[in-house]
């Protein structure tokens, strides 16, 4: 287990793990000691390499030949219980995007598509509706007199924002929902989830693509500018 001491400066002692509870509760040391001491390290608990300092990861992030997602990491999406993920994608939900998984050109092709929304003269358009539901929140925490900054409002302004840039309406979905699907995506990509936790969130997942899917079809009937 790690040694973490009240300074913050964490011991390498060989054998260290994310999966650590001290280490998932405060990952500051450990990464810090890692930058000092072993910038590129095998994580024995995920089976993973963990690059820690910027020119190794700028590196990593510019070479999709040598640091292959197609060919390294594909098979250790959904904590290597891809095809089962899959299958359960294909069946109760919309289906699985391979492409998000593999690497230039394909990636950036489908990237590409996401780009258009988050161009500088949109993000522009945006401003006046952004700054609207910051001024709401805001004054929903004077009223109360005190708040959490994340609960109360980070998490509210960025789940609505989301909310709104993909069409959908806030009312039916709120901030706690979208923390459920996030939580679901990103655990596919990290290799911390049980296989029963795989199952669960893959059916969250199912149920996020079929949400989707009904403002798909409402759009196509009766078209929007979004």
């Amino acid at each position: 287990m790690a040694t973490v001491t009240t300074s913050d400066v964490m011991e390498l002692k060989g054998g260290e793990t994310r999966l650590d509870p001290i280490i998932r509760n405060n990952p500051f040391p450990f990464y810090r000691a890692l930058r000092d001491k072993d910038p590129v390290y095998h994580d024995p608990g995920i089976d993973v390499y963990l690059v820690t300092r910027y020119e190794d990861a700028v590196r990593v992030l510019h070479d999709d030949v040598t640091f292959s997602l197609e060919h390294g990491y594909q098979d250790r999406y959904a904590n290597g219980h891809l095809e089962e993920f899959a299958a359960i994608m294909e069946r109760d939900g919309g289906g699985f995007i391979r492409d998000l998984t593999l690497d230039p050109p394909a990636h950036t092709r489908l990237r590409r598509l996401t780009e258009k929304a988050f161009t500088a003269h949109r993000v522009k358009d945006l401003e006046p509706r952004i700054r609207q539901i910051v001024v709401d929140l805001i004054e929903r925490v004077a009223d109360c007199g005190e708040c959490d900054g994340v609960a109360d409002f980070g998490g509210p302004l960025t789940a609505q924002f989301i909310c709104e840039q993909l069409g959908f309406d806030w009312s039916e979905v709120g901030t706690e929902q979208v923390a459920i699907w996030t939580k679901a995506v990103l655990d596919q990509i990290g290799r911390m989830q049980t296989r029963e936790q795989m199952l669960e969130n893959a059916q969250v997942m199912c149920g996020l693509q079929n949400f989707i899917r009904r403002y798909i079809d409402a759009r196509e009937k009766e078209p929007r500018e979004d």
